[in-house]
C-alpha cells in the first residue's frame, strides 16, 4: 500500500460513504469488510446517524 493511502474498515453506510467522499477528493482509499457491503450492522438497524445533542432536542 502506498504511503498516504487510507484504509476504511467497515463497509456499512458510514464507512462506504467516507470511502466514496475521500476517493472523490482524490485520496487513495481501500475499503475492507468481513462481509458484503451493508450486510452487517447497517442492515440490522435503520440507516441513520444521530448525536446525543439531537436526542436531547428531539426525544423519542
Amino acid at each position: 500500500m502506498a504511503e498516504g493511502s487510507i484504509v476504511v474498515v467497515g463497509a456499512g453506510i458510514i464507512g462506504a460513504s467516507l470511502a466514496y467522499h475521500l476517493a472523490g477528493r482524490g485520496r487513495s482509499v481501500t475499503l475492507i469488510d468481513a462481509g458484503l457491503p451493508g450486510s452487517g450492522a447497517t442492515r440490522a438497524r435503520p440507516a441513520s446517524a444521530s448525536s446525543p445533542a439531537q436526542e436531547m432536542v428531539h426525544p423519542a
